[in-house]
């Protein structure tokens, strides 16, 4: 349709089409923005499980060998409940030694995660 030299301004039409274009970009940004905050949390979150395994694995270390053993607990890192838990093997995987694993668990709103480290201590004479 073609437009004579004396009409100005938008059509309606034209309104509809943009207004229609803005709706979908502006929907498909908070989209992104929503999953981008969401995964923020979930990486706060692991790297506070990831604090709380390291900070297990030293205090094993500090203790003297023979106290060494099996333990479970409660902790907080950033105001989010974790739970730890540690498994120690004795003699594995060879005499002397102790394979300790580490397992962080905590729950995110995608569900219940879980970090597990595992390390071997031995005793120095």
């Amino acid at each position: 349709m073609a437009r004579r030299a004396s009409q100005r301004g938008i059509s309606l039409l034209e309104i509809l089409v943009a207004i229609t274009l803005f709706a979908l970009t502006a929907s498909g940004l908070a989209a992104f923005a929503m999953h981008s905050l969401r995964r923020t949390s979930g990486n706060r979150t692991s790297t506070g499980a990831v604090i709380a395994a390291q900070h297990e694995i030293e205090d094993l270390r500090g203790l003297d060998y023979v106290a060494v053993a099996s333990r479970s607990y409660a902790t907080t890192i950033s105001g989010h409940p974790y739970g730890v838990g540690t498994a120690v093997a004795n003699n594995t995987p060879a005499s002397g030694m102790k394979q300790v694993t580490v397992t962080v668990s905590w729950t995110e709103p995608l569900g219940p995660q879980s970090y597990v480290v595992r390390t071997i201590l031995t005793q120095i004479h």
